[in-house]
């Protein structure tokens, strides 16, 4: 019997589409929120600061601009609204506590990307990276983007290329290749492959990132292997999961790799050198820190800083434990539950491709961080706006219309209940 497996979700989307008041909204903001966090991932962070308050001011007048479109101009099911009200207010909490915008990046695009496109949504993310890393590589060799030198320890000293990190330019590239073997999933061949090798070859050499390549490498070998297995892996009743599993396994060996860790004994000491000490910095903030329902501004001192300055480096790039300990337990575990669930969508949908994805984001964030970041992680994005269902007419409701509903009931209740009283 010939076992058919469904396409990939972008895939069902009409070949016609006319665009809503919504959309035109949103894609113009999206796009700018893009640029801006491009430009914070280049040495103007470090050498021009005074353009920084300002751009944040424009940046903040966008999410409000989604906020608004969320509230006014997007209709959802009745019980996706509490879920909408929750993450908004869950997001907001975590901000106030850590004064970082991550959870309400995350809360405010993913649910304004509700009746988004996804194919187009994906292409605009990837084109918008691909340009401004080309942008960025460009403006440091003309000299306009200053040079930031990165020492690492003891060891070489190197140039950033006009971004503020190293590993930056190898994150950007290994998310662009994903979003590559992602949209080809079906068309995989040889000379992606080469291209791609060459390509991790190239990254390598300019940013001399090794957990860059390592990760381009990676993502090669796992979206070629998901293609070779697609059809074994489809409608196996156990696959979801494992792959749920997986995300969970790495989840708990990184709590207890931060847990049970111990300087000066070698076996902890040889797996923190080999992760570049992201275990003693994951133990130091949880022995220092602890733990908190939504999260605390954690005094991070970056290798940069710790450079130019006598304080010791205190970073936590390691995504698990980052999501807990730095955004708190109830955002931090929410985000990964979110992970969790979109896995499991997808395994049970037999959309190989992006469990693919989301496994190589779920090893990712083992190294880095980028796991919890909207603008990189574009296989959970794309994953929580599939997680809403198309409204019916007599379901769909816009939040302020909801809003003004609950109102006008309560409001009835109330007179109901004095005109009793007045009785």
């Amino acid at each position: 019997m010939t076992q058919t497996i469904s396409t990939a979700p972008l895939r069902a989307e009409r070949k016609k589409h006319q665009p809503t008041l919504g959309e035109l909204v949103f894609w113009p903001t999206f796009i700018l929120l893009m640029v801006i966090h491009c430009m914070e991932n280049t040495t103007l962070n470090y050498y021009k600061p005074g353009w920084m308050p300002a751009v944040y001011l424009y940046r903040n007048i966008l999410y409000g601009v989604l906020f608004l479109k969320i509230a006014f101009l997007t209709t959802y099911r009745r019980k996706e609204l509490w879920w909408v009200l929750g993450a908004l207010v869950v997001a907001v909490l975590c901000w106030r506590s850590t004064r970082d915008l991550q959870m309400i990046e995350w809360a405010t695009i993913a649910i304004a990307a509700k009746d988004i496109p996804k194919q187009k949504l994906l292409y605009a993310f990837l084109l918008v990276k691909s340009v401004a890393i080309a942008m960025t590589l460009f403006l440091h060799e003309v000299g306009i983007l200053p040079t930031l030198y990165y020492l690492n320890g003891s060891g070489p000293i190197y140039n950033t290329m006009g971004f503020c990190h190293r590993n930056v330019l190898g994150a950007n590239m290994a998310v662009l290749c994903l979003g590559w073997f992602y949209l080809r999933f079906r068309q995989i061949g040889t000379m992606d492959i080469l291209f791609w090798v060459v390509l991790s070859a190239v990254t390598y050499f300019l940013a001399i990132s090794r957990t860059g390549l390592i990760v381009m490498l990676m993502i090669i070998a796992v979206m070629c292997l998901a293609r070779k297995l697609e059809h074994r892996l489809a409608s196996r009743p156990w696959t979801p999961q494992v792959f749920v599993g997986i995300l969970a396994g790495l989840f708990l060996l990184c709590l207890l790799g931060a847990i049970l860790y111990r300087e000066g004994v070698p076996f902890w000491d040889s797996l923190n050198e080999l992760l570049t000490k992201r275990l003693s910095f994951s133990h130091q903030v949880l022995e220092d820190f602890g733990l908190r329902l939504f999260g605390q501004d954690l005094p991070f001192v970056t290798t940069m800083a710790a450079q130019t300055s006598d304080a010791k480096p205190l970073i936590l790039d390691n995504s698990y434990m980052r999501a807990i300990l730095y955004f708190g337990l109830i955002p931090g575990l929410s985000l990964l539950g979110l992970m969790g669930l979109s896995l499991w969508r997808a395994g049970k949908r037999d959309h190989i491709s992006l469990v693919a994805c989301l496994l190589v984001m779920a090893v990712f964030g083992v190294s880095e961080s980028y796991l919890l970041d909207v603008f990189y992680n574009f296989p959970l994005l794309l994953s929580i706006t599939l997680l809403f269902r198309r409204p019916t007419r007599a379901e769909a409701v816009r939040p302020v219309e909801y809003a003004l509903e609950i109102l006008r009931l309560g409001l009835q209740r109330g007179k109901q209940l004095l005109g009793r009283t007045g009785g």
